[in-house]
């Protein structure tokens, strides 16, 4: 069963006096007008009052919501002027003039000229307009009984406890209001006129300097200082000063020339993808071997000049051989993978191995100078060396394949006064990364992180994020945690971590 609006609104009002205690309620209707005094009791009937006298005003306006109007506001109302009877309008329009004015000016809008009434408040700056009825000519909003047809006479209940009665006993006393109708309120700038405007004051909306110009006005006459401020700041800062600018057309051809190549989130996070700081990869491919191919490897094709063979010697004993000095990782690799396999696995397994050696030999160096000519005591002048750039002895790693890998892994200093390479943050880096990747090969992609991490020099926090970079999942945390590389039958892309916008530092609070 629907239940009407007025039976809704009856019973939340029962509730309401329930809780307020009320039992017995004895209503008591109040139609009679406030006289003006004793010396015009006769007139009490007068319309020149604008309707104060038929009980108090009651007014409402949305844009100051519940907080209300400013104390300071002086309020004046007056009515239009005064309504006309049936039998006045029968004898100004007679009987087929005055259906047809009805037609034209709204219907009941004579009937109830009587009670109409305009209400203004004015205020410093702002004024508060408001009227009961409804009439395009008047240059104010509907109201609102009006457009719902409600033509009858509004009250204003005040519910007091009635005297010499039991507790729970009350009385409610209704008062007619003046006009008889609620009066909305609108506000509107102090001395400008809504209704009347020439031609050249008829903008055209949709133009934007209009739009701002009419921002600026309401800016001006409604905001806070502080958000005046903030406005007057951002216009000052989107100002573009043309005396500084050589040539400004120019510079607007070349702001109109990168909006149009402009990309897309998903178009830059795609060519961001392709120069990820990671050893290199394939995106598409689905195997590991694939993914992460040998032969693309910097350098590869020096594999051949490596300490492999010496290695593989050595690889029982897991010890320094008499000439070459292996680190710590390489002999732990080595007494891993080396001890079972055909002589092609094993001298394949053994050139990563020596790959990885000769890896954390540069890894250890931040800055390599150029060599200097050395002076002998036979020779008059001094010798010039071999080779300009090495980061080890020839004993470990072969320097023509020093000289490849300081090519691939640093970067030219060329704003010092000697030649000289340096290893930047994303350099140090992309050798770890290549180093974490021979090791996960070699252990068939399932790795023990504490078997290269304390050789690396890194924390556990800075490890872990080295191998989800790689597309590492973890597998299983503690002391000693694992990682795995799985492709499960999808592309590599797919399993590398997402490349997400750097967060924006929160502006200062002002």
């Amino acid at each position: 069963m629907t239940q009407r609006p007025a039976d809704a609104a009856a019973s939340s009002f029962g509730a309401r006096l329930r809780r307020a205690g009320v039992k017995t309620l004895r209503l008591r209707v109040s139609g009679e007008r406030a006289k003006r005094g004793l010396e015009s009791d006769n007139e009490s009937d007068s319309d020149d009052d604008a309707g104060a006298r038929d009980g108090p005003f009651v007014m409402r306006c949305g844009a100051v919501g519940a907080r209300g109007v400013e104390r300071a506001t002086t309020f004046e109302a007056w009515r239009p002027r005064r309504g006309m009877d049936r039998e006045e309008l029968a004898e100004k329009y007679g009987d087929g003039g005055l259906k047809r004015h009805r037609g034209m000016h709204g219907g009941l809008e004579e009937a109830f000229r009587g009670n109409n009434i305009v209400v203004r408040g004015t205020l410093d700056g702002v004024e508060y307009v408001g009227k009961n009825f409804t009439h395009a000519a008047s240059g104010i909003g509907r109201a609102y009984e009006r457009e719902r047809g409600y033509d009858g006479k509004m009250m204003l209940g005040r519910l007091k406890k009635a005297s010499g009665e039991d507790d729970g006993a009350y009385e409610l006393e209704l008062m007619p209001i003046a006009g008889g109708r609620v009066i909305d309120l609108e506000t509107r700038l102090r001395k400008y006129n809504y209704t009347e405007h020439s031609k050249s004051d008829l903008a055209d909306i949709n133009d934007p300097a209009v739009r701002a110009e009419i921002n600026a006005k309401q800016l001006e006459a409604f905001a806070s200082d502080k958000r005046k401020r903030q406005v007057n700041r951002l216009n000052a800062a989107r100002k573009l000063d043309e005396a500084s600018i050589a040539s400004p057309k120019l510079m607007q051809a070349h702001i109109a020339e990168g909006a149009a190549t402009l990309k897309s989130r998903a178009e830059l996070i795609l060519e961001a993808g392709k120069t990820r700081n990671i050893p290199p990869h394939e995106p598409n491919a689905l195997s590991l071997d694939e993914a992460y191919p040998i032969a693309s490897m910097p350098c590869h094709a020096l594999f051949h000049k490596l300490r492999s063979k010496d290695l593989l010697e050595n690889a029982d004993g897991a010890t320094d051989s008499g000439e070459v000095t292996f680190e710590p990782l390489t002999l732990a690799l080595a007494s891993l993978c080396l001890k079972t396999g055909t002589k092609p696995e094993l001298n394949k397994r053994a050139q990563l191995i020596m790959y990885a050696d000769a890896l954390c030999k540069l890894l250890a160096r931040e800055r390599i100078k150029e060599a200097k000519p050395k002076a002998t005591e036979d020779a008059e002048t001094p010798t010039e060396p071999s080779h300009r750039f090495t980061f080890t002895s020839a004993e470990n790693v072969d320097p023509l394949l020093q000289e490849a890998l300081i090519h691939s892994y640093m970067d030219e200093d060329v704003a010092s006064d000697v030649r000289q390479y340096v290893m930047s943050k994303h350099r140090r880096d992309l050798v770890r990364l290549q180093v974490i990747l021979i090791a996960l090969r070699l252990c068939q992609w399932t790795l023990e992180v504490e078997l290269v991490r304390p050789h690396l020099k890194v924390d556990s926090k800075e490890m872990m994020a080295y191998t989800r970079e790689l597309g590492c999942k973890s597998v299983k945390g503690g002391k000693n945690p694992v990682v795995k590389l799985d492709l499960n039958g999808r592309a590599l892309s797919s399993v590398l971590p997402e490349i997400r916008a750097r967060g924006k530092r929160a502006k200062p609070k002002e």
